[in-house]
């Protein structure tokens, strides 16, 4: 049994979530480009999605796996690349309890990402300010990457 990466895996299973969107198309990856890859995903797909092939996996064993390489992450609650400010800004928080009182910290720690928002680039730009004061880029580097596996 050949073993896929992580990222190939991730990619088939939520195309098997949306199978039926693609099932209408001709071609159900249009924007891919004609590759190995490209053709192993539709192939595995093509065979766990075929009602009473042998490798046929029904939809409720189903199970959709996704990668932080950007493209399938949650947003809800919260992007998932948030998560490190938001450790990060309940650490300084813990620190400096005036930070609490600025409207964007305030807004953004409790998950009110339309307030911060409409705080506009000034405000993203405190919160960047605040969480990446002092530190340097292999400090940031060695708090988000962990996450990012």
């Amino acid at each position: 049994m050949k073993v896929f990466p992580i990222r190939v895996l991730a990619a088939c299973l939520a195309i098997l979530v949306t199978i039926g969107a693609a099932a209408a198309q001709s071609d159900p990856l249009p924007s891919w480009n004609d590759t190995p890859t490209r053709q192993a995903i539709v192939d595995f797909v093509a065979k766990v999605t075929k009602a009473g092939g042998p490798d046929f996996v029904p939809e409720d064993q189903r199970i959709a796996v996704f990668d932080m390489d950007g493209t399938l992450i949650p947003e809800k609650p919260a992007p998932a690349a948030l998560i490190p400010v938001m450790v990060d800004l309940q650490r300084l928080i813990t620190e400096k309890p005036m930070l609490a009182d600025r409207p964007v910290v305030s807004a953004f720690m409790k998950g009110d990402f339309d307030a911060v928002q409409a705080t506009g680039e000034a405000g993203l730009n405190e919160l960047v300010a605040i969480v990446t004061d002092g530190k340097s880029t292999e400090d940031f580097a060695r708090n988000i990457l962990p996450l990012m596996k």
